[in-house]
């Protein structure tokens, strides 16, 4: 069943506790309604932007206010889930390319990164829509940052996608560690994982490519639209391998002609 049918309910369940209470504990009721209503209008219209998420990952303040209910029973869920997950928070897929649940700032220096470095040695992508990000210490931890804010149990766009593919790859490129995280890196980060391995891999299917990271992270999982999503996308050719990482982005810029390598075959 769809999440927000879930938070639709709880909405309607919460607005009928603050109908029913005193004035008090009836105000902290419809506040939490309104943030799940506002949460599951996103869902339907498909608009992880009502958290205003920008692109250094911090969510405003009177977001965080507004929304707080929803995001703190967000936040609460997750930490349970990953309290009873054993496995490894990160995860290596691929040289350079890890899979991981959300982090703090204590989960990368468990991983030796030293904040003293005068070189970059992590790069994050940050799925979450709804979490604000550790990007606020990312200076000191020398860290490169990118967002693309993804609604739980949906993926981001074809152009969202391939933008983060290519930020991937221009960061590995450059021998950092790339590390894609979404609240329980088990969803929209396995989805962006398989991306990437199919346009490094071409010769390798969807199915391949899934069965790759769930050799190294079991509970990693895609929904079936979401397997179907990958199979058109590589059918028709639409995820492909910038080239170097210099050129491609003078290229852009230039809006030149060069021809991408696809990733063939069904």
């Amino acid at each position: 069943m769809v999440i927000h049918f879930y938070y639709f309910i709880s909405a309607i369940v919460l607005g009928l506790l603050g109908y029913y209470s005193s004035s008090v504990t009836s105000f902290i009721f419809y506040w939490s309604c309104s943030s799940f209503l506002v949460v599951t209008a996103a869902y339907l219209i498909k608009q992880p932007n009502v958290f205003n998420k920008s692109s250094h990952g911090e969510i405003p303040l009177h977001i965080n206010l507004l929304l707080l209910p929803f995001i703190s029973v967000n936040y609460l869920h997750n930490l349970i889930a990953q309290y009873f997950d054993k496995t490894d928070k990160v995860q290596q897929i691929d040289k350079g390319f890890f899979i991981a649940s959300r982090l703090n700032i204590d989960d990368l220096k468990a991983r030796d990164l030293n904040a003293t470095d005068e070189k970059i040695t992590y790069a994050i992508v940050d799925m979450t829509a709804e979490s604000s990000s550790l990007n606020w210490q990312a200076p000191r931890l020398k860290l490169a940052y990118l967002n693309t804010p993804t609604l739980a149990q949906k993926t981001p766009d074809i152009d969202s996608l391939q933008r983060t593919l290519f930020w991937i790859d221009e960061h590995i490129n450059q021998g950092h560690k790339v590390i894609v995280q979404c609240g329980l890196g088990t969803e929209s980060s396995v989805f962006v994982a398989a991306a990437y391995l199919l346009i490094k891999y071409p010769q390798l299917t969807v199915a391949g490519a899934l069965q790759k990271i769930q050799t190294i992270r079991p509970q990693a999982n895609m929904y079936s639209e979401h397997i179907n999503e990958l199979v058109e996308y590589r059918r028709t050719h639409e995820l492909y391998a910038y080239p170097t990482s210099k050129l491609a982005m003078s290229a852009v810029i230039r809006e030149a002609k060069w021809k991408p390598q696809y990733a063939n075959g069904m």
